[in-house]
């Protein structure tokens, strides 16, 4: 009996642990320094980048309003990312843009490193913003549908959390049903068969 409590409570654990493997991928374990010890390269997930990329076209609609010239603005996006791994990929294409005569290769590099479907859409904007060819108006523009997709995938991101939840209480629930149930069948099957001895 012992061992089937140990094998249900084996396989509950694993299911809770599928449940929660993509929130466990995303811990740090940090030191009081800031220092990173334990740091997982995921790649970024789809709402990591949309998020990303709110950011910089907020970045550039910002600093495009304030009058600073599109080409500073593009080179230095790196510094609004907030995934390591976007941030990485958005320095590279920096130092590649900061490069005489590789502003081709520099936006190229760019589609190649992030292989979503929309991230080639940002990035001919990018490279039109680059080349002074979109207004301050459809940076607006763009910013508001960014904005609107950015809420959209937090939505669906916190329904999916809200479902992992809701599987893990009812897995507990079963769980400690089992382990109630379990003693009191044990000592039914001893009556019938006290009783029909």
């Amino acid at each position: 009996m012992l061992i089937i409590i140990v094998v249900i409570n084996i396989i509950i654990a694993w299911l809770v642990y599928a449940l929660l493997s993509d929130h466990l991928n995303m811990l740090k374990i940090k030191e009081p320094s800031n220092k990173t010890l334990l740091t997982l390269k995921l790649p970024p997930s789809r709402m990591v980048i949309n998020r990303n990329f709110y950011k910089i076209f907020k970045y550039l609609f910002i600093q495009s309003d304030s009058g600073i010239h599109p080409e500073v603005t593009i080179r230095s996006i790196y510094k609004v990312a907030d995934h390591p791994e976007v941030k990485r990929r958005l320095v590279k294409f920096s130092s590649l843009l900061a490069k005489k005569n590789q502003e081709k290769e520099a936006f190229e590099y760019l589609n190649k490193a992030f292989k979503e479907g929309q991230v080639n859409y940002y990035v001919e904007i990018m490279e039109r913003f680059y080349h002074h060819y979109v207004t301050r108006e459809s940076l607006r523009h763009i910013d508001q549908l960014l904005f609107q997709k950015y809420l959209s995938t937090i939505r669906l991101e916190s329904k999916k959390i809200e479902r992992r939840y809701i599987y893990m209480v009812v897995i507990y629930t079963a769980q400690i049903t089992l382990f109630l149930l379990l003693p009191l069948l044990q000592q039914m099957i001893v009556s019938v068969q006290g009783i029909f001895a």
